[in-house]
């Protein structure tokens, strides 16, 4: 009798060890004998969950499409200064996709972000917003970043008919509703594929040493900020400037093409 229950204890473990074996492996314990002329019940298939859709924001060339808007679908300000500037977040027209060369930005830097079609955008990065909305009617970001504290950030408003020429002031001049935080020491610059240019270098509060530019195209505006550039930041962003606006008058939209 003591041998027999050695052997059954002995036994014990085996089977569950096959048992734990096959749920580990996805299968399941073997099923309760059926009936006698029962058949047994088929086995339900697992149905797999849908994948989510893929995400391609920051990817560089391949941002989402930007759909156009039909005028009248956004609701604007009647009166004041703001007149047909569109209320809240809403944008009069979409900004198109942007595709930069890789070679162009600085070795190391990888797309994260496009945030798509959004009106409430600095007319350059690394500018500080007041509370007033600004009056630009359209607006797109995108961010390279780089290894440590680097990277790359474009910015492209759309301001209302004929006011571009106005937004570009106001950034040389640092009197707009957004201004820099630091004082920025302007350098010569020339973008063969925009009606104004600017470029600036700064070094911030907290030790940084930007770089940031400005373009104007049309009623179009161009904003760069380099953080952490190589040795030659003001080159780099002249560049930089230079494809972006060639980017918009490609496009065809049509603010890029108004005087």
């Amino acid at each position: 009798m003591r041998s027999e229950l050695l052997v059954r204890a002995a036994a014990l473990p085996a089977a569950l060890a096959l048992l734990l074996g096959s749920a580990a492996c996805g299968g399941s314990p073997p099923a309760p004998s059926s009936a006698a002329g029962e058949r047994p019940a088929a086995a339900a298939t697992p149905t797999a969950a849908p994948s989510p859709p893929l995400r391609t924001e920051g990817v560089l060339g391949a941002a989402p499409s930007a759909a156009p808007v039909a005028a009248g679908d956004v609701a604007t300000t009647s009166s004041g200064d703001h007149a047909g500037v569109p209320v809240g977040t809403g944008v009069a027209y979409a900004i198109p996709d942007l595709a930069l060369p890789e070679a162009l930005l600085p070795a190391g830097h990888d797309p994260v972000s496009d945030l798509g079609q959004y009106r409430l955008q600095p007319s350059v990065p690394g500018q500080a917003c007041s509370s007033r909305p600004p009056f630009n009617v359209a607006g797109r970001q995108w961010t390279w970043i780089g290894s440590g504290r680097a990277s790359v950030t474009v910015v492209v408003t759309g301001w209302r008919a004929g006011r571009g020429s106005a937004a570009f002031d106001d950034v040389v001049q640092d009197a707009g509703t957004c201004r820099f935080m630091d004082d920025v020491r302007s350098v010569p610059a020339s973008v063969a594929s925009a009606q104004q240019a600017w470029v600036a270098s700064a070094t911030t509060s907290t030790g940084l040493s930007p770089t940031y530019g400005a373009a104007r195209v049309g009623d179009l505006l161009v904003g760069v900020e380099v953080l952490e550039p190589p040795s030659d930041g003001p080159a780099l962003v002249a560049d930089l400037l230079g494809a972006v606006a060639d980017a918009m008058l490609a496009s065809g939209i049509p603010a890029a093409t108004a005087s």
